[in-house]
């Protein structure tokens, strides 16, 4: 019996370090970006690459497109999943009548710089919406965030720091802390996570319309 607690204590204690150290690799899965992608969306939206330089001197890689028009447009600023390289949202941008559709890949993803982590994708969320705001041919009254899976999270904490228009949530979570807790409920997941993207605390803070 005892030595059945120890094996007991010693896969616990296995369990716990297993998800402190791995929890990067489980939680983001950096995605490259496919020629073919990148080759079409050059063929079609000529001169729509935009590269943003965060304060840690980090290049945040994308694509900024637009309808022609003189007026400046309304814009939706898109956050996508764990292991989704954004270039393939630029399939749906047709879907997106009346706005400009910005595609940023996290650090690590597509050909951005840097690794993901909270902090970084917060602070990245933050640079990414300062820099196109005042972008002339965006309307920095009419800018919306738009997340999907962990990107929901992102768009929460950016409405929660810089005034949007609206926020749009597919697929969103409480907290990564909260999900963990469901899959494995006996390890002590909120001293082990290190990226909680608490989603809640800041709704508080979210002005403007929430989808």
């Amino acid at each position: 019996m005892f030595i059945f607690f120890i094996i007991l204590c010693i896969g616990f204690i296995t369990s716990c370090i297993i998800l402190y150290l791995k929890q990067e690799s489980l939680l983001f899965h950096p995605t490259p970006l496919q020629q073919p992608i990148q080759q079409w969306i050059a063929d079609t939206y000529p001169n729509s690459d935009i590269n943003i330089s965060t304060a840690e001197g980090i290049t945040l890689q994308g694509w900024l497109l637009k309808k022609p028009s003189t007026e400046k447009q309304p814009l939706i600023i898109y956050f996508g999943g764990n292991g989704e390289e954004v270039s393939g949202t630029a399939y749906h941008f047709e879907k997106f009548t009346d706005h400009a559709l910005l595609l940023i890949n996290y650090r690590g993803f597509g050909e951005s710089e840097g690794q993901p982590s909270q902090e970084g994708l917060f602070n990245d969320a933050l640079a990414i919406y300062d820099y196109i705001s005042q972008h002339e041919d965006i309307d920095k009254q009419r800018i919306i965030a738009m997340g999907r899976s962990l990107g929901t999270g992102i768009a929460v904490h950016l409405a929660a720091h810089r005034p949007l228009q609206g926020v749009i949530l597919a697929s969103p979570y409480d907290s990564i802390t909260r999900v963990a807790q469901r899959y494995v409920p006996i390890l002590p997941i909120s001293f082990l996570i290190k990226h909680p993207f608490n989603s809640i605390r800041p709704l508080s803070k979210v002005d403007g319309y929430l989808i």
